[in-house]
């Protein structure tokens, strides 16, 4: 399936979990394949969900998210 992201983010990754990585004024969120904001801009890096997880970093941090953007645990 092809999902089209809009020219609106600085950076865009892929699909994976049904949600993608993008990037607006330096900073990462997710959005699902509605293009919908489903986890706020706020991280500096951000990696695809992979087994129901992303790694991401803030504040000099990396950790884990689940796809409601809760921290589950410390890298």
């Amino acid at each position: 399936m092809l999902f089209i992201i809009p020219f609106q983010y600085d950076d865009t990754q892929y699909f994976s979990e049904g949600l993608a990585a993008v990037a607006k004024n330096e900073k990462f969120g997710y959005i699902d394949s509605s293009r919908k904001l489903i986890i706020p801009f706020q991280y500096v890096d951000a990696l695809p969900f992979y087994n129901g997880l992303a790694m991401v970093s803030k504040n000099k941090k990396t950790f884990y998210i689940d796809k409601k953007g809760n921290i589950v645990k410390d890298k």
